[in-house]
């Protein structure tokens, strides 16, 4: 990832401010080194150990007491011959205690967290090292005396040798031939040596060494001639002493040394494991999500909105800071992004939706200065960096970023005085290394594009840059005051326009992203709001006159063309949805309705099944009876009566129709005008002729079917004129057909579809007489015209049409009359 694009996004301040949330000095460290991750495996994992890291801080947090920054120590302790201080030894030792203990907590939690669980692994446990530099050192950083039995014999002789120096001193600061000379009653020690202080004018009263004087000259600091043999004595014990305890931070500290790789080893998973729980932190201080993370396709941002404002929200920071032009929504009213101070509980970031990459792939967003078009890309790169990074983003879980293995912006005005650059040879350097660099894998954030230059020269220039970019496969942002610019987009079918609002009534800014739609600059509106003198607009205005009036008038008048687009589209949106709505409660009420039918079906089977069964054994039982009395009147009745309330049974009307179904006999040869029962449809029809493959076909009430002939079932005659006359016609005033019929425009095969239902549903409506019109021309639609008449079971016949109704142009047909 470009490194100078890092630095145009930002993304260093999101770094600093995710090093406030880490716990110990390693996970500071690797929230200020973080980088976008370079696989797409590796980022989709970072992001997925953020997110169990929130649910972990939703429960509890871990501890990092005790952790110390190592890095010095470590450095020092690898030089063989070096030791550590014996603080530095205590702190190398509560480092790894605390490791461990972290590593013990999160082992026990459920299993919920297995990734922090994989980091907490790689701790080493280094017991025999803590316990050997606890064993030898106390806290405050003291060697003990039972570290070594030479120190401790050491240690002991000190003792016994200042005992005897302080009881020798005692007796002569007691002595009553010593207390003219003495200045002070005390023991002190100068130059590792115990002394008395003595008046500077009594010094050859007592004999001994001066070791020292005040800064009056008056007191001399005596070693008395009776202590200065031990004092020698005392010297060297204390000189052997040292060099024991600093035989023993050398023993320690070559363990350090022999543990090196481990410590490291262990430093670094604390390193992983705090950047998480910072990551984690972040993400609940800007109330972030996780993004889906794609290997390449569509970027789609919803309510996104820039970390760095939220910040300053947060913070309650002047608007500027970082660079950033943005808006910030107090109440209804849009506030001028100058510096001011921010109140956290009324003010808010405007969110945008921005998306690229789907229908097209690059992005050309226009508007007003101080619009926001530049955090709008700003917002765009960062957000992108953060997700590669492993960070939730200030935005809807729905969004959507693919893995980019490049990243590359150009952000403001760099002139450079030292290279002799003016803006515009620096733009172009900068654009110069993208369009080498880009790829399909790439986005490109341009900001200010074609500016610096003449905008003609700049615009052509701007355009066949897009062009380049579009044809490596990369995806682009750009941002442009430029109309030939926005009219190109308009017309590149992988380009598309989108805007920075502007309320027009107040002149401010709305900080709002609109894509599919164009701005204007207004740079002369936005100058009289800020204070320009009237006359000095004016004057502008004459100067703008007609001559750049053109494409700015004739994209507003797009855009409001557009407007009116989108409120019809979000009203046929809001029609389509509630039909949906409707839709759905139908089928739910019709699943319902049908789950009951099919209940109560069963259940009058069951019944039936029930009630013939107890009617056959009732039969049986009569027989019997009748058998066994041979016939007796007595048992004839009593047999007749029980017939009779068999007879009265009332069967379900479904299921009768089911039994008359399964008596019917099924039709082997089908002959035209036949009624028929088509079972796997419920329905009743007539046989107009046999059909291809076996398929036979039957006239409905609303048109034709072709049906398979074992689908068929007899059904009883019904009395009927010789003539072709179904029982179900509908009456004339249920339905209005017009007695004529254009078949003008259609191709043969066309209008015979169209002519051979019309002429059924004329039937069906009960016209006796129809027009046809197939026109002159070449005559084969009417030869096919008459070749369908000439079939057609309904048609009784047909003729041209008089001279005056049409002549040779249309045909009129006589059609069967309805039977009754």
């Amino acid at each position: 990832m470009d490194a100078h694009s890092l630095e145009l996004l930002e993304f260093p301040a999101v770094r600093e401010i995710l090093a406030e949330e880490a716990a110990s000095p390693y996970g500071v460290r690797a929230a200020l080194d973080l980088h976008p991750l370079t696989s797409f495996e590796a980022a989709e994992a970072a992001l997925e150990e953020t997110g169990e890291a929130r649910l972990l801080l939703a429960q509890e947090d871990l501890s990092f007491q005790g952790v110390f920054d190592l890095r010095s120590h470590l450095k020092r302790a690898r030089l063989e011959g070096s030791f550590l201080t014996p603080q530095e030894l205590l702190e190398v030792a509560s480092t790894l205690s605390a490791c461990l203990r972290l590593k013990t907590a999160i082992q026990r939690l459920s299993p919920a967290y297995p990734r922090l669980q994989q980091k907490a692994r790689r701790v080493v446990a280094l017991d025999a090292l803590v316990e050997g530099i606890h064993s030898a050192i106390a806290e405050g950083g003291y060697v003990v005396d039972t570290a070594t039995e030479p120190l401790r014999s050491l240690r002991g002789e000190i003792l016994r040798l200042r005992e005897k120096i302080q009881a020798r001193l005692q007796a002569l600061l007691a002595a009553p031939s010593s207390q003219p000379a003495i200045a002070e009653p005390l023991i002190t020690l100068r130059n590792d040596r115990y002394v008395i202080p003595v008046k500077s004018g009594y010094r050859a009263f007592l004999k001994g060494v001066v070791q020292d004087a005040s800064q009056s000259g008056q007191t001399l600091f005596l070693e008395p001639e009776g202590v200065v043999e031990l004092n020698n004595q005392l010297v060297r014990v204390r000189r052997m002493e040292e060099e024991e305890v600093k035989r023993i931070l050398l023993r320690l500290t070559a363990k350090v040394r022999q543990h090196l790789q481990e410590i490291e080893e262990t430093l670094a998973a604390l390193a992983e494991v705090d950047l998480t729980l910072a990551k984690a932190r972040l993400a609940d201080r800007w109330r972030a999500s996780r993004p889906k993370l794609v290997r390449e396709g569509k970027l789609l941002l919803l309510k996104a909105r820039h970390p760095l404002l939220l910040e300053h929200q947060r913070r309650g920071l002047g608007f500027r800071v970082w660079g950033l032009e943005s808006g910030i929504k107090k109440g209804e009213e849009a506030i001028n992004p100058m510096p001011y101070t921010l109140d956290p509980g009324i003010s808010e970031v405007v969110p945008i939706d921005v998306w690229v990459g789907e229908g097209f792939r690059a992005l050309i967003i226009t508007g007003p200065n101080t619009g926001g078009k530049t955090v709008a890309l700003k917002t765009v790169g960062l957000l992108s960096v953060m997700a590669l990074s492993g960070l939730h983003i200030p935005a809807s879980p729905d969004s959507q970023i693919p893995f980019f293995r490049g990243l590359y912006a150009d952000i403001g005005d760099e002139q450079s005085i030292e290279q002799s650059l003016s803006t515009f040879s620096s733009h172009l350097s900068q654009l110069l290394r993208m369009l080498e660099a880009a790829d399909e894998g790439s986005l490109l954030l341009l900001d200010e594009l074609g500016a610096g230059t003449d905008p003609a020269e700049g615009a052509a220039l701007g355009i066949a840059l897009l062009e380049s970019l579009l044809a490596k496969g990369a995806l682009v942002l750009g941002a442009t005051h430029l109309d030939a610019i926005k009219a190109y987009a308009f017309t590149h079918p992988e380009m598309e326009n989108a805007c920075t609002e502007f309320d027009l009534d107040s002149l401010r800014p709305l900080y709002k992203l609109s894509i599919g739609f164009t701005g204007r600059s207004y740079a002369i509106e936005v100058a009289e709001r800020l204070g320009l003198p009237v006359p000095l607009v004016q004057r502008a205005r004459e100067l703008l006159g007609k001559r750049e009036e053109g494409v700015p008038v004739l994209l507003d008048r797009l855009r409001q063309e557009q407007d009116r687009l989108k409120v019809e589209r979000d009203a046929l949106k809001r029609v389509q949805e509630e039909a949906a709505r409707h839709k759905a409660r139908y089928l739910e009420l019709l699943a319902e309705l049908q789950a009951k039918e099919s209940h109560l079906h069963r259940e009058a089977k069951r019944q039936l099944q029930e009630l013939v069964a107890s009617a056959r054994r009732e039969v049986e039982r009569l027989v019997a009876e009748l058998r066994r009395q041979k016939g007796s009147r007595e048992a004839i009745k009593e047999v007749r009566e029980s017939l009779e309330v068999l007879e009265a049974v009332n069967l379900p009307s479904f299921l009768v129709k089911e039994m008359e179904e399964v008596q019917a006999p099924p039709v082997e040869t089908p002959s035209p005008g036949q009624r028929v029962w088509i079972r796997h449809l419920k329905q009743e029809g007539i046989v107009v002729g046999p059909g291809p493959r076996g398929m036979v076909e039957v006239q409905l009430p609303l048109g034709r079917v072709k049906v398979p002939l074992e689908t068929l079932s007899s059904v009883k005659e019904r009395p009927q004129t010789s003539s072709f006359t179904p029982s179900f016609l509908i009456r004339p005033e249920e339905v209005t057909l017009s007695p004529e019929l254009s078949l003008l425009g259609m191709t043969t095969e066309e209008a015979v579809k169209v002519a051979e239902r019309y002429l059924d549903d004329a039937f069906l409506v009960g016209l006796k007489r129809v027009k046809i019109i197939h026109g002159k021309g070449t005559g084969a639609l009417r030869r096919a015209v008459e070749e369908l008449l000439k079939l057609h079971p309904l048609v009784e016949g047909f003729r041209l049409a008089d001279f005056n109704d049409g002549g040779v142009g249309a045909t009129v047909v006589e059609l069967q009359s309805r039977g009754g």
